[in-house]
């Protein structure tokens, strides 16, 4: 029977907890007795070692083990997988596509600045960003609707 822990760690536990308790097993093969107990109840080290530290003074019996890692077994249990129940109840996942574009604006960046190329183009072509000047850009934004931030009205003079 495969355990949470070995044998030797138990055993180990035990020495180190409860040697020098009143009952503690004077021959070996009782305290091997006592090591495969907790071994085969112990759901982990820490789960052993807190079953071994419930008691004082007075060596456990196998009963006592028995329930004290019973009684103790709810703090260290894994919680239950609640993968199943939650796809009973919302379904199971779906893919989600990330669009960024969208949440950082770029798209409506792109858009607006597309918009004011197509206002500075004349006859000739479009003829730069550099030879608009912002003032001329910040009241073209503003003519076609957009927003202008406190920066952008400070620099317009308002």
């Amino acid at each position: 029977m495969r355990t949470a822990i070995g044998t030797s760690v138990a055993m180990a536990i035990l020495r180190s907890e409860l040697a020098g308790f009143r009952g503690y097993p004077a021959s070996g093969a009782g305290e091997d007795r006592f090591a495969r107990e907790l071994a085969t109840i112990s759901l982990s080290v820490d789960h052993a070692r807190a079953v071994a530290a419930a008691f004082d003074e007075t060596f456990p019996t196998i009963k006592e083990l028995r329930d004290q890692a019973t009684n103790l077994r709810p703090k260290f249990e894994r919680p239950e997988d609640m993968t199943k129940q939650w796809e009973a109840e919302y379904g199971a996942p779906q893919p989600v596509t990330l669009d960024f574009s969208k949440a950082t604006g770029q798209s409506d960046q792109s858009a607006m600045w597309a918009q004011l190329k197509r206002h500075f183009t004349t006859a000739d072509g479009f003829p730069g960003w550099a030879k608009i000047s912002w003032l001329r850009i910040f009241e073209a934004m503003e003519q076609m609707g957009y927003q202008l931030n406190s920066e952008q009205r400070k620099q317009m003079g308002r």
